[in-house]
């Protein structure tokens, strides 16, 4: 029996359900939560276990498992999402109904996985506060820090939020069906052009456009960063980059005298 599973298997079965994410009439304005945004969150992730490493902090081969997986399956919940539910628990269920139709094997990080996913959503019912410190897995001498992956994975998830999000030409074909609110939210990702993970600068830098004064797509990752009990959780692991600072660029200017 595999006590980890498959990245590739996981992947394969995610890759499945995602294009059916988008593909009902309320999710038309929701920025991008299919295939390309489970990529995104990947790179992070890789990100992020390079900079553990660099900290002499490495996660075990666990713990990057548990992440790798969270970045593929977090979302899926989306698919039966209903109005005022709280859609990282729904993805706790996809994942349930998958793996008890064998379509899924999450091997012995079944429950780490779905403890990760259930935290990810600032608006989700389950708490960080309420998530072991430490949790011991089956067929593995390290435990795996829970609480500490909970935090990095809501930071991978947060950091998903440059231009590629809401693409340009997808914004122009429903402009005119948008409500205003979907509007300046697509709008705020265009500003947006990179997040860049520094370590030597210890710190996340978002790279954005110059004269763009509405700051406010930062806010959900600044309430991340800013949280007590993630920054309490990020500075005991001694993981650097417990803040962000933006960076501007300015817009070519073509304009003739």
């Amino acid at each position: 029996m595999n006590r980890l599973p498959d990245i590739l298997d996981v992947a394969n079965t995610a890759v499945i359900i995602l294009p059916h994410i988008h593909s009902f009439d309320k999710m038309w304005y929701f920025t991008n939560h299919g295939e390309s945004h489970c990529v995104s969150v990947l790179k992070n992730v890789e990100e992020i276990i390079k900079i553990c490493d660099l900290s002499g902090m490495p996660l075990n081969e666990a713990e990057k498992s548990i992440l790798r997986c969270a970045s593929w399956l977090h979302d899926l919940g989306r698919i039966r999402e209903e109005e005022g539910s709280d859609h990282a628990l729904e993805s706790v269920k996809v994942i349930r109904i998958l793996c008890k139709n064998g379509h899924l094997n999450l091997g012995m990080i079944n429950d780490e996985v779905e403890h990760v996913i259930a935290t990810h959503s600032t608006k989700g019912l389950l708490r960080l506060e309420h998530i072991e410190k430490d949790r011991p897995i089956s067929g593995f001498q390290e435990s795996v820090r829970l609480k500490l992956l909970c935090a990095l994975f809501k930071i991978a998830d947060e950091c998903d939020i440059d231009r590629l999000r809401a693409p340009k030409p997808v914004y122009d074909i429903l402009i005119d069906k948008m409500p205003s609110t979907s509007k300046s939210h697509w709008l705020r990702h265009n500003n947006v052009i990179k997040v860049v993970f520094s370590y030597p600068e210890r710190t996340i830098i978002i790279h954005m456009l110059k004269g763009c004064d509405d700051e406010d797509i930062l806010e959900s990752l600044d309430k991340t960063l800013n949280n007590d009990i993630i920054k309490r959780i990020l500075i005991e692991y001694k993981f650097p980059l417990t803040d962000y600072r933006i960076q501007f660029h300015a817009n070519v200017d073509i304009s003739e005298e």
